[in-house]
């Protein structure tokens, strides 16, 4: 029944993501709510890249690919930094099942944005728009579908160790 709801939930937050995606409007800023996982911590660190799409989504459109666009990447860089530590070391405490695929999938978000580093040091002319499919798919996929599996697992472990695990 719980897979079911989950199928549920992301066959509809996909099918908003893909009709905002047609729209081309920044689509996280106003919709990021549907996208949290009821983990504060992680919840707080995934409104960061909502925000960093938001900018790359302006800076897609303003053309804007100087140095607003590094700073963009390095802001991935930054978050893919903390955010993986903190997720990668509460799936570890709780027992989450699936770490090291899940691990996996962050080694190949920042072997990306280290592609996207290069890409800017040669002047690609479409980063950005790159970048900007690229992040989406990433909260698509890997937000909703990949870390989804785990939030059982650690809502569970932060009740037993005391800890809120809801997002305010």
């Amino acid at each position: 029944m719980q897979d079911l709801q989950i199928q549920i939930k992301v066959t509809q937050i996909r099918n908003d993501f893909m009709e905002e995606m047609k729209n081309d409007t920044p689509p996280v800023q106003t919709k990021n709510d549907c996208l949290l996982l009821d983990i504060e911590i992680i919840d707080d660190q995934h409104r960061k890249i909502f925000k960093i799409l938001d900018r790359l989504v302006v800076l897609r459109d303003n053309k804007d690919n100087t140095s607003n666009l590094l700073k963009v990447i390095e802001d991935l860089v930054d978050y893919s930094c903390i955010h993986f530590q903190t997720e990668e070391e509460l799936m570890r405490e709780a027992n989450s099942p699936n770490i090291k695929e899940h691990i996996v999938q962050h080694h190949f978000f920042i072997d990306k944005i280290n592609e996207y580093r290069i890409a800017y040091n040669y002047k690609n002319k479409v980063l950005a728009n790159q970048m900007v499919i690229f992040v989406r798919k990433w909260i698509l996929s890997h937000i909703i579908e990949v870390d989804g599996k785990y939030v059982d697992s650690i809502q569970k472990y932060l009740n037993e160790v005391g800890l809120e695990s809801k997002s305010k």
